[in-house]
């Protein structure tokens, strides 16, 4: 008896397996749910979603975010501390990454233009974004599912998921629309007050209680293991190393950190597709400006190697001969 209950326990193991990785998308047999989300119209491989531990706001994201001034800010950010810093339609903002890695998403606001601050921790990615203005698409959360260990999030009035890394919508009635993406810098709080000493900076009266005193993911960041699978892996760099990532027109192109030359007199000028493009790399901050040779910011993602590559496996890499280019040395999934 025993013998035949644990063989139909297997049948429905395999049928609820079997229902949860289809590929087949119809209206009328839509995704199963992921952490309450209905997974119709998807853009990805359902197999390659995962709970990343969280629920649904779990991570809970800023929606009435507060800001100091510069001169107010020091007794929370030292001047080492990584910032996310945005100089857009005259406001200059910076949001501590520290605060960043408890919240994911900041749903602010500038002029009348909503925008999407966020941090994506396991794949040490910061974007922001215009937010879309169709469908009311403005107020973000985060939902507890990962792709290639990026966070997807999710808008409140649709509730159709979108890719932090691309700022694409891969679920819902939203799908495949995209996000314009703003420049950022990257850098420290003490490179950006230097450039901006009028900036304001992101306040830790959250209304909640953390702390905000260090990042929870120092020591994910101090080993080469990913939480989650990846699409596509290259070893051509560390895992874990880090790149600066540029689009130019559709192609893709990565610029490994440890190939960079460092310091004010010594940038990286390259010329992508047609796009201009300099580098200023600090080595002793890990911070790379990436602007179009004449100082205007370009949009750019700074992250961890195996994201980039997972997302853009086509990716050129910066001091890399084409025979040794990752699709060259690409690894099966």
């Amino acid at each position: 008896m025993s013998t035949v209950i644990r063989f139909l326990a297997l049948i429905g193991l395999i049928l609820i397996a079997t229902s949860f990785t289809s590929t087949a998308q119809s209206v009328s047999q839509p995704y199963p749910t992921g952490n309450g989300f209905s997974l119709d119209n998807l853009e990805l491989p359902i197999s390659e979603i995962y709970p990343g531990g969280p629920a649904r706001n779990g991570i809970t994201s800023l929606n009435d975010p507060k800001f100091e001034p510069a001169s107010c800010a020091e007794d929370f950010v030292s001047a080492q501390d990584y910032v996310i810093g945005i100089s857009y339609n005259g406001v200059t903002r910076a949001y501590p990454v520290k605060i960043m890695g408890y919240h994911e998403v900041v749903n602010d606001q500038i002029g009348e233009e909503k925008i999407l601050v966020t941090y994506s921790p396991l794949t040490g990615s910061t974007l922001v974004f215009s937010a879309p203005q169709e469908n009311n698409v403005q107020t973000f959360g985060v939902s507890g599912l990962v792709y290639n260990n990026n966070s997807l999030l999710y808008d409140q009035a649709t509730e159709s998921l979108w890719s932090q890394f691309t700022g694409m919508a891969i679920s819902g009635s939203e799908a495949g629309q995209r996000m314009k993406q703003i420049p950022t810098t990257y850098t420290t709080w003490a490179q950006w007050k230097e450039l901006h000493p009028a900036t304001e900076v992101l306040s830790t009266d959250t209304g909640f209680k953390h702390t905000y005193d260090q990042s929870p993911y120092l020591a994910y960041g101090n080993n080469s293991k990913t939480m989650f699978p990846v699409s596509f892996k290259n070893r051509i760099l560390p895992t874990k190393s880090q790149v600066v990532g540029v689009e130019v027109n559709g192609r893709f192109k990565a610029y490994p950190f440890a190939l960079l030359p460092n310091g004010k007199d010594r940038v990286t000028d390259d010329n992508f597709n047609g796009q201009q493009i300099r580098i200023e790399f600090n080595a002793d901050t890990r911070t790379a400006v990436v602007t179009d040779g004449i100082g205007n910011v370009l949009p750019s993602v700074t992250s961890y190697w195996f994201a980039w590559y997972g997302f853009h496996p086509e990716t050129e890499v910066y001091g890399f001969l084409p025979e040794r280019s990752p699709l060259a040395m690409l690894e099966i999934r």
